[in-house]
């Protein structure tokens, strides 16, 4: 049996949660500010941005992606849930930078 996990994150002016994929799908709620998404797959580097009361879902499935939080001057916070955690295991898999964004 897969585990479901649920996480409250804040990113502060100007954080990100660096790449990374998970291995089950992921439901984002946008609490509070903005959250602008990012897949490590587009070449152009189009960020998608949600605001507060915005849902998205990550396929998760190895998809490499990063998340950031442009504006300077207030936090976002996103409540998370992670969908098919191996028992024990990572609902987070660092990756590394895909080089199609310029940060």
């Amino acid at each position: 049996a897969q585990e479901t996990v649920i996480q409250q994150i804040v990113l502060g002016p100007g954080g990100q949660t660096g790449w990374h994929s998970h291995p089950g799908p992921v439901v984002v709620l946008v609490k509070a500010g903005e959250l602008t998404f990012y897949s490590a797959n587009d070449p152009t580097c189009s960020g998608r941005t949600y605001s507060a009361g915005q849902a998205f879902i990550d396929s998760g499935q190895g998809h490499v992606h990063t998340a950031r939080n442009l504006r300077q001057d207030q936090n976002t916070e996103v409540r998370v849930t992670y969908f098919d955690v191996p028992p024990g295991g990572a609902f987070r898999i660092d990756a590394a930078n895909p080089g199609n964004c310029p940060f």
